[in-house]
């Protein structure tokens, strides 16, 4: 049985040769390949869109394929991404024989929704196992970006991989993070990184190392903290990782931070009104609602909608400003027409 692997993406020109699964190309370990995503077509027999839900939109796909050898464990290293939309990446991995998509497994779907150079990590392969990777616009954007595969992880990981006890504190323009390092971990990290991000930015990119201490015994020093000075009336987004002596990166949190010039705290807006226009009387709507610097889904809704409803939907923000979210992404499918329309609302009012 061949393992396929699903890793969606997204920019530039013209078809590559490997659009289809018959002519997908084989990744040697830890040598990058340049691709795009632009130009490509999806094989219907080939993908199953109600095994992937709302997790995928097949778009422009592509096939990669690599064989395990006598490795256990693998990354996926998705790097140099510029895509038209911003939305970096998603990878979803599934087990079965290609193109036969009845004997399909999902193993896992997961939305990247960055464009930072990404690893996934594949654990228990199977010795000397062909798998397949699917290349795909993430919600119909395009991206040129290298794909690898590698005993190796390259980059940052996807999600938080180290849990430590962590704050976060701002006084005007000053921030500050603290964190502890247990004594468990001690021998297993050899320091940390900061990742920093502009809103304006398209990447995070390496800001500052924080590095283990001893004390005059000796012993290793179990809490740190980090500090920065911002720009008013800015967002900057950190990463705060951890290395380990094997050299991958571990990802403890994510931050984001503003500073307001202005007297007194933001008004946040406790509502907002998503047209569903054009709609007409008894055609479905689906309203799905994004963090926006995430990408990450926070609601969605499936509506029918009635001549007599008003022509919007008032959304509530409350959920949205619990999670210190303070600008989302909107998606409106007329699931009747297949038209979409997107918008972004700032949740403050200063």
């Amino acid at each position: 049985m061949i393992i396929i692997l699903l890793a969606i993406t997204f920019q530039l020109r013209a078809q590559v040769p490997n659009d289809d699964i018959e002519n997908r190309i084989l990744l040697e370990f830890n040598a990058p390949h340049q691709s795009k995503t632009n130009g490509c077509t999806v094989q219907p027999k080939c993908v199953d869109e109600s095994l992937t839900g709302k997790c995928i939109e097949y778009h422009n796909d592509q096939w990669f394929t690599f064989n395990s050898g006598n490795y256990p464990k693998l990354y996926i290293n998705i790097m140099q991404q510029s895509c038209r939309d911003l939305k970096g990446v998603q990878l979803v991995v599934l087990k079965g024989e290609p193109c036969q998509v009845e004997t399909y497994e999902i193993l896992t779907c997961v939305s990247l929704a960055t464009q930072d150079d990404i690893y996934i990590e594949m654990d228990s392969l199977d010795k000397n196992q062909d798998y397949l990777i699917n290349v795909d616009g993430y919600l119909h954007d395009f991206c040129a970006f290298q794909i690898e595969v590698s005993p190796n992880a390259n980059g940052l990981p996807l999600a938080r991989s180290l849990n430590l006890t962590t704050n976060s504190f701002q006084k005007d323009h000053l921030i500050r993070i603290t964190w502890e390092l247990p004594d468990t971990l001690q021998h297993k990290i050899v320091g940390f990184e900061v990742f920093r991000r502009l809103e304006a930015e398209f990447r995070s990119e390496f800001f500052r190392e924080v590095a283990l201490s001893s004390n005059a015994y000796g012993d290793i020093q179990k809490s740190y903290f980090f500090e920065d000075s911002i720009t008013p009336n800015k967002d900057y987004f950190y990463r705060l990782t951890a290395r380990q002596n094997d050299g991958k990166l571990l990802l403890i949190d994510n931050y984001q931070f503003h500073y307001h010039d202005i007297p007194g705290k933001p008004k946040f807006i406790r509502s907002v009104n998503i047209p569903l226009e054009p709609v007409k009387n008894k055609e479905s709507v689906t309203i799905i609602i994004y963090d926006y610097q995430t990408m990450n889904v926070i609601g969605s809704e499936v509506l029918s909608y009635k001549r007599k409803d008003p022509p919007f939907i008032n959304y509530k923000t409350y959920q949205a400003i619990q999670n210190k979210i303070d600008k989302i992404a909107v998606k409106v499918i007329n699931n009747s027409t297949k038209s979409t329309r997107e918008y972004t609302y700032e949740l403050w009012d200063d």
